[in-house]
């Protein structure tokens, strides 16, 4: 995969022997070259009225967050109540009467990074990528998706291609582990940054990750890397 950084991401051992699909799950990476921000693209909301959604990977924040005034439905979307499994599961909750709330951090500060604002924790249908074998990638969806919606200034510093951020954290609740647990395969992600062009995202898979689409034929090998908390710019 020549011109592309390879941040490889090995965040949990095998959670069970049943666990051996080789499918992968993958999404395009790209590079907003006047900010040098990394971001990806994921479809959200139901197959008649899916949007598209740009987010900047952030390795310090557990739950997705966006500004939802860009999903082009709001129709779809359920808000989670505070009684719920998922609301506890996340860290840095809290609550409004009935509703789950989210303290949005900054994705910009390498320490601590400081909340932002609390916002409201929804759940819809998200659409993205999946391999096998060679086999040219296909759209697939799962649901629920949980992220958080935030408001347009919360976003002061993202690029403005950017619409919110993608949780790629060690937490409960990031992106990488909602899609391996709706689909039932290793907890693990991978990052092929590109240099120019189109990187990959790739979730789950046993041994190699291998797709032609975003970028080229190499296989990237799995390995364990210690990662800080900080977003990729």
């Amino acid at each position: 995969m020549g011109g592309h950084t390879h941040l490889i991401v090995f965040v949990s051992m095998f959670a069970a022997i049943t666990l051996i699909s080789e499918a992968q799950y993958i999404l395009p990476i790209f590079k907003h070259e006047p900010s040098k921000q990394y971001y990806t693209l994921i479809y959200i909301g139901s197959a008649t009225t899916s949007s598209p959604v740009n987010l900047l990977l952030d390795l310090g924040t557990n739950l997705t967050w966006l500004n939802c005034r860009n999903i082009k439905s709001l129709s779809s979307l359920r808000l989670v109540t505070c009684e719920s499994s998922t609301c506890k599961s996340i860290s840095g909750n809290g609550c409004d009467g009935k509703i789950c709330l989210y303290r949005e951090p900054s994705p910009f500060l390498l320490t601590n990074h400081t909340v932002t604002k609390t916002d409201r924790v929804v759940q819809d249908k998200a659409t993205i990528f999946s391999t096998e074998n060679g086999i040219p990638p296909s759209l697939v969806s799962f649901r629920p998706f949980t992220f958080s919606c935030a408001v347009q200034k919360n976003l002061q510093g993202i690029a403005p291609p950017i619409s919110g951020v993608i949780g790629l954290s060690s937490g409960e609740l990031p992106f990488w582990r909602q899609v391996t647990s709706a689909f039932n395969v290793i907890p693990k992600f991978a990052l092929c940054l590109p240099s120019s062009r189109v990187g990959t995202f790739y979730m789950g898979a046993t041994s190699s990750y291998d797709t032609p689409v975003f970028g080229g034929k190499n296989p990237v090998p799995m390995k364990i890397s210690n990662l800080p908390h900080v977003n990729l710019r």
